[in-house]
Order: C-alpha cells, then structure tokens, then sequence
C-alpha cells in the first residue's frame, strides 16, 4: 500500500464550531495541527460552506466534519441555554443534507470526527442511506478522544485512517487513480486522458457505493 501521507496529498477542509470559539481546547485543534505537520494544507470553517462552495471542492484532497456542529458562540447564548431537541435535529439533517451534495458533486473522503457517540452518528447516516452494510462508503466516523494518545499527541490519526482504506477498496484505488494522474500532469503525459478516465472512475464508484 502506498505510504498515507503521499496518498492523502492535497488540501483538504475542516468544518468544526471549535474554530468560531476564541481559546477552545477542542480536540479538533489538535487534529488540524498534526494534520498541518504533514505539510497538508488546511482550510477551517466554523460553518457547513454553501452549495456554492460545494462546487469548488472536485479537486479537494479530503474534508473532516464535526457531527455537532453550534455556529453560535459561547457569548450568543444565555448562560445555561442549551440547543433543543428540535435545533439539533435541524442540524443533523443539515449536515446530511451537506454530505449527500457533497456526494453529488465530488467523490472525496469524509472523515467525522465528534465527541458525540459513534454508534449514534452511523445510525443517522445509515438511515439516510449515506451508510449501508457491506458495503464500501467514503465516510469514516471516529471519536476525537480515540485519536488522541495518551500523551495529548494525534500520532495515531493516520494509522486510523490507514485502517479504515484497507477496508475500503474503492476509496484507496480512488485516492491511488488520483495521485497517479497528479503525476502524468506533472510530465504532461496522456493529461487529457487520464483525466478523463478519473473522472469516470470517481462518477462510477460513487454510483457503486450507494446502489
């Protein structure tokens, strides 16, 4: 298996609340940083981005959600105010409504990673059909506490994710079709074509993955 982090070369996007929160201790800083000393460049939103964003994101590298995502800071809500049943569950279909465009436009890794009960959070995407048994799926979910050691380090981030292609096939030979026509760019050889031959490879897995 090519090494992870030549495989997962690229920007890629963070969607996380913690980022609109001045001074947050969220795990998720910790996570960007060992993601940045991969040299991976890291664009960080505190928001889901629009539809018209979406749309830019065909030549993302990967994107890392928060399942909880609260734009609202610690200074928008009243002292002992939590968001209701009825807020969350409009969250939760947002950010599902979120994936399946993403899905729609692109077909790149996505990582969840929350504080919230994976368990929970695979429910949801299954009964919205964005996980199926037995099926091979470009969404990873994870708790933020499992990726980080005992000693406060993320070093075991990429081991994760390693994990999780081996059991995902089209995702890794996605990633490796990918890298290989970054390649033939750089040697201005069949460019055209192979980019072509990507893009119908990334069309016909994603139509794979979910029938």
């Amino acid at each position: 298996m090519t090494d992870i982090h030549d495989l997962f070369s690229g920007v890629c996007v963070i969607v996380d609340d913690a980022f609109g929160k001045q001074g947050s201790t969220d795990n998720i800083i910790k996570i960007r940083q060992s993601i940045e000393a991969k040299n991976i460049p890291v664009l960080a939103h505190s928001e889901l981005p629009t539809e018209d964003q979406i749309k830019h994101y065909k030549g993302l590298n990967f994107i890392l959600l928060d399942w909880d995502i609260n734009p609202n800071t610690d200074s928008d809500l009243l002292e002992g105010v939590r968001l209701g049943d009825a807020e969350k569950t409009a969250q939760r279909e947002q950010l599902i409504s979120f994936i399946k465009e993403l899905n729609k436009q692109t077909y790149i890794p996505i990582f969840i990673f929350s504080q919230q009960d994976v368990d929970t959070i695979q429910r949801h995407l299954s009964d919205a059909g964005l996980l199926m048994e037995g099926k091979s799926s470009n969404i990873f979910v994870k708790s933020k506490s499992e990726l980080i050691d005992a000693d406060g380090k993320t070093d075991v981030l990429f081991g994760e994710i390693g994990t999780w292609l081996k059991g995902n096939p089209s995702v890794y030979v996605l990633k490796e079709w990918e890298n290989a026509t970054k390649s033939a760019k750089k040697d201005h050889v069949f460019c055209r074509s192979i980019d072509i031959l990507f893009n119908y490879m990334r069309y016909y897995t994603a139509r794979l993955t979910f029938l």
